[in-house]
């Protein structure tokens, strides 16, 4: 199974990522499902026949489906919008984004996708699995995008500088996340109380708040958890590990937000009103 990946970031740092229509179109334009190899497709050198490689379907519309992918033709075309596809697997991926239907469940937080290819890609947050190394610091990562992400962290280079105020950084996703300080708009509001985020990926991550289930469960105390990077930031409490330092006093902290609430008392800023 290919998947595209799809962009992301470090679990320190807030990812920002097109809507999740742009990367499930980018999922469903790259992806194609793999077959038991029956029919086969190769080069004919006696009748002119482009070679296409030497792929093999199990039925005719898949070979059929193959032939189109490999030309320009696009035959299927959805009747909501402009798009169109060579094969109708892909055109049936795209309808669900306009029906918002998430038929791909996750079995560990029973969070929805579009595509199979999509729910592949997310499973990697719950995978012990990291073979992605970096190879400035000991950081590892489930999928290159986050290694790829990560390696921007490692640069001196600020090149995204804020209209607003003297700050910069040297990634995207940092300056998309610092203007929303600047903002007071919360359109995403949760549906089981009354909370509102200035994010969707806040609300998503609110979610789990309300979720009974808790399947990642602390083997020191009696404490389970909705998602396995909150059990990881629970431990810290039991090993007294604080990654996160000041760089102006060297002061450290066990959560990055305890962190950056102690550098506003550091910047005189009060980000707190009564």
């Amino acid at each position: 199974l290919r998947t595209a990946a799809a962009p992301g970031a470090v679990k320190d740092e807030i990812k920002t990522i097109d809507s999740e229509e742009e990367i499930s179109q980018n999922v469903v334009d790259q992806h194609e499902e793999s077959f038991d190899k029956m029919y086969s497709l190769n080069e004919t050198s006696e009748t002119g026949v482009t070679d296409f490689g030497s792929n093999s379907f199990s039925r005719q519309e898949h070979l059929a489906g193959h032939l189109a992918m490999s030309s320009d033709e696009k035959p299927f075309k959805c009747a909501l919008c402009t798009k169109s596809y060579a094969r109708k697997y892909h055109l049936d991926c795209h309808i669900r984004v306009h029906n918002n239907e998430k038929p791909f469940k996750c079995s560990f937080c029973n969070k929805g996708f579009f595509s199979s290819a999509y729910l592949s890609t997310h499973l990697s947050v719950h995978s012990d699995q990291k073979p992605f190394k970096c190879a400035i610091c000991t950081k590892t990562f489930s999928r290159k995008a986050g290694l790829n992400a990560h390696s921007h962290v490692h640069s001196n280079e600020k090149r995204f500088k804020c209209s607003l105020c003297d700050k910069s950084y040297c990634k995207k996703s940092n300056f998309n996340t610092h203007l929303l300080a600047h903002s007071n708009e919360k359109p995403f509001k949760c549906s089981l109380c009354t909370k509102s985020f200035s994010r969707k990926d806040y609300l998503n991550t609110h979610f789990y708040v309300h979720s009974t289930d808790r399947p990642f469960k602390c083997t020191i105390c009696s404490k389970s958890f909705s998602r396995k990077d909150y059990l990881s930031v629970h431990l810290r409490l039991h090993s007294n590990e604080k990654p996160y330092n000041c760089s102006i006093c060297n002061k450290s902290f066990s959560l990055k937000s305890n962190l950056n609430q102690h550098i506003a008392l550091h910047n005189n800023e009060k980000p707190l009103k009564c």
